[in-house]
């Protein structure tokens, strides 16, 4: 199964969770809301070739960020913030952590995603 990784979007950093297909963390990242954001996340995603993007309002808050990863011809999910909003916290992350990890654990069922088409990697 591939590595899921959810994205938590704020207007000044987004943080990133990469999970297994046990919810085992595999790995987290912050980085700055900047024009340097997609390549940092993109460099945080290549320990895990098999990988999906799972961002929270990627239509709302997340838009300009998942335009730049589908952009990247990277595997995007909308997960929508009603959804991770009725997910509860989970043990030991702070709360954009939490969400990050939501944005994950919500997407755990059928493929709702969309393939970017551009050669950026």
């Amino acid at each position: 199964m591939a590595v899921m990784i959810g994205i938590d979007p704020y207007k000044r950093s987004h943080t990133a969770v990469a999970l297994d297909g046990t919810d085992k963390v595999l790995g987290q990242l912050r980085v700055a809301a900047d024009r340097r954001q997609v390549d940092r996340l993109l460099r945080f995603a290549t320990a895990w070739p098999d990988h999906v993007w799972a961002v929270e309002n990627a239509n709302g808050l997340g838009r300009l960020l998942s335009r730049g990863l589908l952009e990247a011809g990277e595997t995007v999910v909308n997960v929508p913030a009603k959804l991770s909003a009725r997910v509860r916290a989970l043990s030991g992350a702070g709360a954009q952590d939490r969400r990050a990890r939501r944005a994950v654990h919500r997407d755990r069922g059928p493929p709702r995603s969309r393939r970017g088409t551009g050669d950026r990697r």
